[in-house]
């Protein structure tokens, strides 16, 4: 994952997915890695600075569409 696509990814834009496959963690700098994490009920690995995934991977994995934190912009 390239620097673009984590700043698109922290933005979560439409149609983007924040997660990564093993072979792209591994790939990634330590600095980067430390904002990644495993989701111990799907294994997937997503990034944690994306609210609307971390929302996911902690409530039972339901898409929460009434909560909107898409469109936040980071301050």
């Amino acid at each position: 994952m390239d620097a673009l696509s984590r700043v698109v990814c922290m933005g979560r834009i439409e149609g983007y997915d924040c997660t990564v496959t093993p072979d792209e963690y591994e790939k990634l700098p330590p600095e980067e890695k430390e904002h990644y994490a495993e989701c111990s009920e799907c294994g997937e690995i997503f990034d944690r600075r994306s609210l609307d995934e971390v929302l996911f991977h902690h409530a039972d994995h339901k898409h929460r569409p009434e909560i909107q934190y898409s469109g936040s912009t980071r301050l």
